[in-house]
């Protein structure tokens, strides 16, 4: 029996509205069935619609009549506007911790901080996170974004205050146990930090996954999703929040190169 949930899956939101139930039942039969042409993430996508429960009836209406007014043109960029403004919608994780974990990939952040710090320079300091130490990375940073719209983040299951990215698997591993893709002679780099307290955070719901680019791997329920070593990990906790700066950095930057296996 599925435990109860805050909200309900979009079949019991919307049990007395035939007409948008129908809309999502045949919206998510449609990209969950497999067929030459049809990509695979459309079929993951379908399967986390059919299995989301923390999303409101009004997420629901609206991506029921978004699909009624144009089928499945455009489909994607029309629902990230959709999913956007229902993000942090997933319920609150009240539980107090100290440590929280967030990879970033080299690119990334290199492309975020170069809005407000010269590209050559954010290279510089990119490269040289690693060895400096949590002080002067936090000073460093500390009013750089570690995140755009939602920042997504682990913890340890053992300890709220214990490293965040335990255990420390391989790199490709560790990786891809935190739901990040990776292609050759990727670098990311491995930020601890805390939260401040003016901030809540949420279990995910695909809003938050899809609202930055729909049709990203996303398994609901607060755990990542896997990409290449789906039959040895089974994914660790994630959380969402609004996103912070460099001054909450609690511990050394650390690093993880990772190659195609």
């Amino acid at each position: 029996m599925r435990a109860a949930s805050p909200m309900p899956t979009f079949s019991e939101a919307l049990r007395y509205d035939s007409r948008r139930l129908a809309a999502l039942s045949e919206l998510v039969q449609c990209l969950t069935t497999r067929g030459a042409g049809v990509p695979a993430h459309h079929y993951i996508a379908g399967t986390c619609l059919a299995e989301e429960s923390d999303l409101s009836a009004r997420c629901w209406q609206e991506i029921a009549d978004t699909y009624l007014a144009q089928g499945l043109t455009d489909l994607e960029k029309t629902l990230t506007s959709v999913f956007r403004r229902h993000q942090f919608s997933g319920a609150i994780d009240g539980t107090i911790r100290t440590a929280y974990g967030r990879a970033i990939l080299h690119s990334t952040l290199v492309e975020m901080w170069s809005s407000t710090w010269p590209k050559s320079e954010v290279e510089l300091v990119v490269k040289s996170l690693p060895y400096r130490s949590p002080s002067e990375a936090k000073a460093t940073l500390a009013s750089q974004p570690l995140g755009r719209f939602v920042m997504w983040s682990t913890y340890s299951e053992r300890d709220p205050d214990g490293d965040p990215f335990e255990p420390r698997n391989p790199p490709e591993q560790l990786i891809d146990d935190l739901g990040l893709r990776f292609v050759s002679r990727d670098v990311f780099y491995l930020f601890w930090y805390s939260i401040p307290p003016s901030l809540s955070v949420h279990i995910p719901t695909i809003a938050d996954a899809y609202g930055g680019g729909f049709f990203f791997p996303f398994k609901p329920g607060g755990r990542t999703f896997p990409i290449r070593y789906v039959d040895v990990l089974t994914g660790r906790p994630e959380r969402v929040h609004a996103p912070i700066a460099g001054d909450q950095i609690t511990n050394s930057v650390g690093v993880a190169t990772v190659g195609v296996v």
